[in-house]
């Protein structure tokens, strides 16, 4: 019982807040559903841990938000057309998550185990990442 008023009261919390990062009617949906559990708490522990394994600051968003600070509207984008390769962005992203997923979970997959490193896709990652940030550089220095 007492989890279930936990639960009341997360559902009615959510009907009052205004929910940027999830859509308010899901978290709704989901509260209710939770209400049915037997072990809601494990899974509003397992929602929180997925969305965090996946979050970074090191998104394109952000930078392009920093930089509009300069004058220089979507450079994420604007290096993107510079390096003359469409999937550049989302092979950054690649290797972002990659890193974060070192650092914070020590690289191991859900069942405890290494995740194996294809050094050859790493390689073409970061010289992706050297081909962008090149293209950063002379856009940045352009507008100097």
């Amino acid at each position: 019982m007492k989890n279930k008023e936990g639960i009341t009261i997360l559902i009615l919390n959510c009907q009052r807040m205004k929910l940027r990062n999830l859509r308010a009617s899901r978290l709704i949906r989901e509260a209710i559903n939770l209400l049915k559990m037997e072990r809601p708490y494990r899974r509003i522990r397992n929602l929180v841990q997925k969305y965090y394994e996946r979050y970074t600051t090191q998104k394109f968003d952000t930078i392009d938000q920093l930089f509009l600070a300069y004058g220089i509207k979507n450079i994420s984008d604007r290096a993107k057309e510079k390096s003359k390769r469409k999937t550049i962005k989302r092979s950054i992203e690649i290797l972002i998550d990659r890193r974060h997923k070192i650092a914070h979970d020590g690289d191991y997959n859900a069942h405890g185990r290494l995740n194996k490193i294809n050094s050859i896709q790493i390689e073409k990652r970061i010289t992706d990442l050297k081909l962008f940030i090149k293209c950063l550089d002379e856009i940045i220095c352009n507008r100097i």
